[in-house]
């Protein structure tokens, strides 16, 4: 397995990995070109348990595991940066912004924002259940994290010794625009009977994302990147409901 792959899969993932050596930076860089993979990985984990527990349990239960089961798989790594994203993107400065964002306590805020996409995930998983679209559920996990991919070819990092720094200095901005590309062909195949509108509104919801973020932090974080990956998974989740 290429090293950039399990760099990727480590810090996406709490999937256990063996990273035998320190990785390079531009084994680092590279990493981002498998993030479509990561979130295929991820999908199919949820595709396969779902299917499982859906010959067990009615379609609530069901929803309910596999939505615990998706947070354990991430670490809830994307949560924690969409509640640091809530807590500080209200505040009433950039500097202010970025220094709240960093600060480690959930703010009510915060607590709000994770509790709402959480519901709304819940709430959309038993309706795709029910009607037996577990291909939405691959999809939503894929598009997600090639989101973050585009987030970083289009939109400046701000931090300098961020999560994200490392990887964003030293990625091939042409092999990840390829494996972006690649990435949206094979999700508009899981999507096929709805990707005419389906894509479309997920670039609009995109587009609406970056602004804010330009807007109030002249570029993006690891944290706001993090917020990006839920807010496009439950926006995949809800288009297809």
């Amino acid at each position: 397995m290429p090293l950039p792959l399990l760099v990727a899969i480590q810090f996406l993932t709490t999937l256990p990995v063996n990273v035998r050596s320190m990785p390079s930076p531009q084994d680092t860089g590279s990493s981002i070109n498998w993030y479509g993979v990561v979130g295929l990985m991820l999908g199919l984990i949820l595709l396969v348990s779902g299917y499982v527990l859906d010959h067990l349990f009615a379609p609530m239960v069901t929803a309910a595991i596999l939505l615990a089961l998706w947070v354990i798989l991430t670490g809830a790594l994307h949560l924690d940066g969409l509640g640091d994203c809530a807590d500080g993107l209200l505040a009433d400065s950039r500097t202010r912004a970025l220094e709240i964002m960093r600060d480690p306590r959930a703010g009510a805020f915060s607590i709000v924002a994770i509790t709402l996409v959480l519901v709304v995930k819940f709430a959309a998983l038993i309706v795709l259940i029910e009607y037996g679209e577990w291909s939405v559920i691959v999809a939503a996990p894929i598009l997600g994290r090639v989101a973050v991919q585009a987030l970083f070819l289009t939109t400046p990092y701000v931090r300098e010794n961020g999560l994200a720094s490392t990887l964003v200095a030293h990625m091939n901005r042409d092999r990840v625009k390829f494996a972006l590309l690649v990435a949206i062909l094979f999700s508009s195949l899981l999507l096929w009977n709805g990707v005419w509108w389906v894509l479309p509104s997920l670039v609009i919801m995109f587009a609406g994302i970056r602004h804010l973020m330009m807007k109030k932090l002249l570029g993006t974080t690891g944290d706001s990147a993090g917020a990006l990956v839920e807010i496009i998974e439950v926006t995949v989740l809800l288009l297809a409901v």
